[in-house]
């Protein structure tokens, strides 16, 4: 399957919509976001022009490094506390890089490779948002139900530097189905906020990512790219 993702930004107060979870990324003028069991197809539903575009995936998926620009703006919405000590949950356990296919339970720690950096990501909850966001952030709730990802994550091998940010919102999101649309939000809340400190090997930084998503509920994670597709429920 082949689809064009787009990421869109549309500015919030302090949160910025982008469109984009999907196959291979590319500009274009729009786009519309679907997922199956066994592959992710996106798009964005287009009311901004495009800035960059990324993506996450399945099988016959293709992956893009555009989003290192974009990731990295976000950071500075971010909270600035980082754990400097190693969170069990998050840096024990094998180092082996988790199979493709995995299903896994929330506050389990999957082992990442990707882009020169190998990492043990563990998601820990998919909430659904407070409904006082909608007002506060000027959001409409038609266009879908908003959400926080929360994760924790330790670097195991980097080349170059490494951050909570740099595990990529749109390879991670709450799982949505055939007829989805989701769209990631930059930026951060009270309630939803990362640590933006640079990690070293073996310590743990915290993540919380917002998402936008029409339809059922999102009850699970996944982590979804040309190489990977892990599961958290």
């Amino acid at each position: 399957m082949s689809s064009t993702a787009l990421r869109n930004r549309v500015a919030f107060g302090s949160i910025v919509l982008v469109g984009a979870l999907g196959l291979t990324a590319c500009n274009s003028s729009d786009t519309t976001v679907t997922n199956s069991s066994s592959s992710t197809s996106s798009s964005t539903s287009s009311s901004a022009p495009s800035t960059s575009s990324e993506t996450s995936s399945s099988s016959t998926e293709s992956s893009t490094e555009s989003s290192t620009s974009t990731e990295s703006s976000s950071s500075s919405t971010e909270s600035s506390t980082t754990s400097q000590s190693p969170s069990s949950s998050a840096t024990s356990g094998s180092t082996a890089e988790t199979p493709r296919g995995t299903t896994m339970k929330f506050n389990e720690s999957a082992v990442i490779k990707e882009s020169g950096k190998t990492f043990r990501l563990t998601v820990k909850e998919v909430q659904v948002a407070p409904e006082s966001i909608y007002s506060q952030k000027n959001l409409d709730k038609s266009k879908g139900t908003v959400y926080y990802l929360r994760y924790d994550v330790s670097p195991i091998e980097a080349d170059g530097s490494f951050y909570p940010s740099s595990v990529n919102g749109l390879w991670l999101y709450p799982t949505f189905t055939q007829g989805q649309t989701a769209k990631r939000m930059y930026g951060s809340t009270d309630d939803c906020k990362s640590s933006s400190g640079k990690l070293e090997v073996g310590q743990t930084g915290s993540g919380c990512n917002i998402y936008q998503i029409t339809g059922e509920t999102s009850k699970t994670a996944t982590y979804a790219n040309s190489s990977h597709r892990i599961t958290w429920e």
